[in-house]
Protein backbone atom coordinates (compact mmCIF):
# COMPACT_ATOMS: atom_id res chain seq x y z
CA UNK A 1 0.00 0.00 0.00
CA UNK A 2 1.33 2.88 -0.95
CA UNK A 3 2.42 5.22 2.05
CA UNK A 4 1.73 2.67 4.35
CA UNK A 5 3.58 3.01 7.17
CA UNK A 6 5.31 0.46 9.62
CA UNK A 7 5.00 -0.44 13.27
CA UNK A 8 6.93 0.26 16.63
CA UNK A 9 7.93 -2.22 18.98
CA UNK A 10 5.22 -0.95 21.40
CA UNK A 11 2.38 -1.33 18.51
CA UNK A 12 3.49 -4.85 17.43
CA UNK A 13 3.24 -6.03 21.22
CA UNK A 14 0.00 -3.96 21.84
CA UNK A 15 -1.70 -5.09 18.61
CA UNK A 16 -0.54 -8.84 19.50
CA UNK A 17 -1.70 -8.54 22.98
CA UNK A 18 -5.49 -7.58 21.99
CA UNK A 19 -5.35 -9.87 19.28
CA UNK A 20 -4.62 -12.89 22.13
CA UNK A 21 -6.58 -11.63 24.79
CA UNK A 22 -9.24 -12.16 22.71
CA UNK A 23 -8.54 -15.23 21.58
CA UNK A 24 -7.81 -14.07 18.02
CA UNK A 25 -4.28 -16.73 17.65
CA UNK A 26 -5.02 -16.59 13.82
CA UNK A 27 -4.79 -12.86 13.29
CA UNK A 28 -1.67 -12.67 16.21
CA UNK A 29 0.00 -15.34 13.96
CA UNK A 30 -0.69 -13.41 10.88
CA UNK A 31 1.32 -10.45 12.47
CA UNK A 32 3.71 -12.14 13.85
CA UNK A 33 4.54 -13.97 10.74
CA UNK A 34 4.66 -10.69 8.27
CA UNK A 35 6.36 -8.68 10.82
CA UNK A 36 9.43 -10.94 11.07
CA UNK A 37 9.73 -12.37 7.36
CA UNK A 38 8.72 -9.44 5.29
CA UNK A 39 6.58 -11.49 3.02
CA UNK A 40 3.77 -9.61 0.99
CA UNK A 41 0.18 -10.00 2.22
CA UNK A 42 -0.69 -12.16 -0.74
CA UNK A 43 2.36 -14.55 -0.02
CA UNK A 44 1.67 -15.04 3.26
CA UNK A 45 -1.78 -15.81 2.66
CA UNK A 46 -0.46 -18.44 -0.11
CA UNK A 47 0.92 -20.25 2.54
CA UNK A 48 -0.18 -24.21 3.50
CA UNK A 49 -0.01 -25.78 6.70
CA UNK A 50 2.62 -28.22 5.55
CA UNK A 51 5.02 -24.87 4.47
CA UNK A 52 5.29 -24.60 8.32
CA UNK A 53 4.79 -27.82 9.68
CA UNK A 54 6.61 -30.95 8.93
CA UNK A 55 6.65 -34.45 11.10
CA UNK A 56 4.91 -32.77 13.82
CA UNK A 57 7.54 -29.99 14.15
CA UNK A 58 7.96 -25.94 12.91
CA UNK A 59 10.27 -25.70 10.47
CA UNK A 60 13.18 -23.67 11.29
CA UNK A 61 13.26 -21.96 7.67
CA UNK A 62 10.65 -21.06 5.43
CA UNK A 63 10.61 -20.96 1.34
CA UNK A 64 8.01 -19.03 -0.77
CA UNK A 65 6.92 -21.07 -3.62
CA UNK A 66 7.84 -19.14 -6.96
CA UNK A 67 4.39 -19.20 -8.29
CA UNK A 68 3.28 -16.85 -5.29
CA UNK A 69 6.28 -14.52 -5.52
CA UNK A 70 5.49 -11.20 -7.07
CA UNK A 71 6.92 -11.31 -10.96
CA UNK A 72 6.99 -15.33 -10.05
CA UNK A 73 10.42 -14.57 -8.62
CA UNK A 74 12.39 -17.62 -7.49
CA UNK A 75 11.65 -18.59 -4.07
CA UNK A 76 12.87 -16.88 -1.27
CA UNK A 77 13.76 -18.54 1.87
CA UNK A 78 13.91 -16.94 5.60
CA UNK A 79 14.63 -18.52 8.63
CA UNK A 80 11.77 -18.48 11.54
CA UNK A 81 12.68 -16.89 15.02
CA UNK A 82 11.15 -17.21 17.96
CA UNK A 83 8.61 -14.35 17.45
CA UNK A 84 7.50 -15.60 14.44
CA UNK A 85 6.81 -19.54 16.13
CA UNK A 86 5.42 -18.10 19.00
CA UNK A 87 2.97 -17.04 17.09
CA UNK A 88 2.61 -19.90 14.80
CA UNK A 89 2.32 -22.97 17.35
CA UNK A 90 -1.01 -22.01 19.25
CA UNK A 91 -2.92 -21.11 15.74
CA UNK A 92 -1.40 -24.60 14.93
CA UNK A 93 -3.20 -26.24 17.55
CA UNK A 94 -6.20 -24.26 17.13
CA UNK A 95 -6.35 -25.78 13.43
CA UNK A 96 -6.18 -29.42 14.53
CA UNK A 97 -8.43 -29.02 17.24
CA UNK A 98 -10.79 -27.62 14.44
CA UNK A 99 -10.18 -30.40 11.76
CA UNK A 100 -8.21 -28.58 9.88
CA UNK A 101 -5.16 -29.46 9.84
CA UNK A 102 -4.40 -31.54 6.89
CA UNK A 103 -1.01 -30.64 5.15
CA UNK A 104 -2.49 -28.81 2.01
CA UNK A 105 -4.68 -26.76 4.04
CA UNK A 106 -4.65 -22.94 4.60
CA UNK A 107 -2.55 -21.44 7.25
CA UNK A 108 -4.64 -19.02 7.90
CA UNK A 109 -8.21 -20.23 7.42
CA UNK A 110 -11.06 -18.21 7.12
CA UNK A 111 -13.43 -18.74 9.34
CA UNK A 112 -16.86 -18.80 7.17
CA UNK A 113 -15.19 -22.12 4.62
CA UNK A 114 -12.39 -24.05 3.78
CA UNK A 115 -10.31 -21.31 2.02
CA UNK A 116 -7.83 -18.50 3.40
CA UNK A 117 -8.65 -15.50 4.10
CA UNK A 118 -8.93 -12.72 1.74
CA UNK A 119 -6.27 -9.91 1.25
CA UNK A 120 -9.60 -7.26 2.15
CA UNK A 121 -10.05 -9.01 5.36
CA UNK A 122 -6.72 -9.01 6.53
CA UNK A 123 -6.40 -5.47 6.04
CA UNK A 124 -9.70 -4.55 7.46
CA UNK A 125 -8.06 -6.69 10.76
CA UNK A 126 -5.01 -4.90 11.16
CA UNK A 127 -6.49 -1.42 10.03
CA UNK A 128 -8.93 -1.01 12.20
CA UNK A 129 -7.43 -3.02 15.12
CA UNK A 130 -5.00 -0.56 15.21
CA UNK A 131 -7.39 2.38 15.01
CA UNK A 132 -9.39 0.88 18.01
CA UNK A 133 -5.86 1.02 19.85
CA UNK A 134 -5.37 4.73 18.91
CA UNK A 135 -2.64 4.03 16.44
CA UNK A 136 -2.42 6.99 13.91
CA UNK A 137 -1.07 6.78 9.95
CA UNK A 138 -1.63 4.90 7.30
CA UNK A 139 -1.62 1.01 8.35
CA UNK A 140 -2.66 -1.90 6.46
CA UNK A 141 -1.38 -5.18 5.97
CA UNK A 142 2.42 -3.44 3.92
CA UNK A 143 3.13 -2.21 7.39
CA UNK A 144 3.82 -5.79 8.54
CA UNK A 145 6.60 -5.91 5.78
CA UNK A 146 7.57 -1.61 6.14
CA UNK A 147 8.54 -3.56 9.79
CA UNK A 148 10.70 -6.31 9.18
CA UNK A 149 12.64 -3.27 6.53
CA UNK A 150 12.88 -0.98 8.95
CA UNK A 151 13.89 -4.11 11.57
CA UNK A 152 16.36 -5.45 9.00
CA UNK A 153 17.94 -1.74 8.60
CA UNK A 154 18.82 -1.62 12.23
CA UNK A 155 19.69 -5.24 12.99
CA UNK A 156 22.46 -5.01 9.76
CA UNK A 157 24.06 -1.84 11.26
CA UNK A 158 22.02 0.42 8.29
CA UNK A 159 23.43 -1.46 5.78
CA UNK A 160 21.02 -0.51 2.74
CA UNK A 161 22.35 -3.39 -0.20
CA UNK A 162 22.10 -6.20 3.28
CA UNK A 163 17.66 -4.97 3.63
CA UNK A 164 17.36 -5.59 0.09
CA UNK A 165 18.37 -9.14 0.21
CA UNK A 166 16.60 -9.63 3.45
CA UNK A 167 12.90 -7.65 1.49
CA UNK A 168 13.89 -10.00 -1.84
CA UNK A 169 14.06 -6.72 -3.69
CA UNK A 170 14.89 -6.81 -7.26
CA UNK A 171 16.26 -3.29 -7.32
CA UNK A 172 17.98 -1.12 -4.88
CA UNK A 173 15.36 1.71 -5.39
CA UNK A 174 12.80 -0.13 -4.19
CA UNK A 175 14.76 -0.69 -1.19
CA UNK A 176 15.39 3.17 -0.55
CA UNK A 177 11.65 4.07 -0.71
CA UNK A 178 10.87 2.09 1.88
CA UNK A 179 13.77 3.09 4.27
CA UNK A 180 12.99 7.01 3.12
CA UNK A 181 11.53 7.86 6.14
CA UNK A 182 14.17 6.16 8.00
CA UNK A 183 17.19 7.82 6.64
CA UNK A 184 14.78 11.29 7.26
CA UNK A 185 15.24 10.16 11.02
CA UNK A 186 18.76 9.03 10.60
CA UNK A 187 19.74 12.73 9.91
CA UNK A 188 17.68 14.10 12.75
CA UNK A 189 19.06 11.69 15.17
CA UNK A 190 22.46 12.71 14.20
CA UNK A 191 21.95 16.44 13.70
CA UNK A 192 20.66 15.88 17.94
CA UNK A 193 23.49 13.93 18.69
CA UNK A 194 25.63 16.73 17.31
CA UNK A 195 24.68 19.03 19.59
CA UNK A 196 25.08 17.14 22.72
CA UNK A 197 28.49 18.03 23.62
CA UNK A 198 28.61 19.69 27.32
CA UNK A 199 27.82 23.68 26.90
CA UNK A 200 29.14 25.96 28.88
CA UNK A 201 28.53 29.71 29.33
CA UNK A 202 30.09 32.16 27.24
CA UNK A 203 33.15 33.53 29.12
CA UNK A 204 33.45 30.04 31.73
CA UNK A 205 36.08 28.29 29.73
CA UNK A 206 39.75 28.30 30.84
CA UNK A 207 41.83 31.10 30.52
CA UNK A 208 38.35 33.38 29.36
CA UNK A 209 37.99 35.42 33.04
Amino acid sequence: MKGCRGFSEDEIARLAGWFEARGRLRDRALLFLGVNTGYRISELLSLRRRDVLVDGRLVDEITMRRGARKGKRSGHALPLNAQAKRGLAPWLLELQRRGLDAPGSPLFASRKGAGAITRWTAWYILHHTARRLGMSGTIGTHSMRKTFGRRGYEATGHDVAATQGLLGHARMASTFSYLAGLREGDLRRIVMEMGQETWRPHGSEKGNA
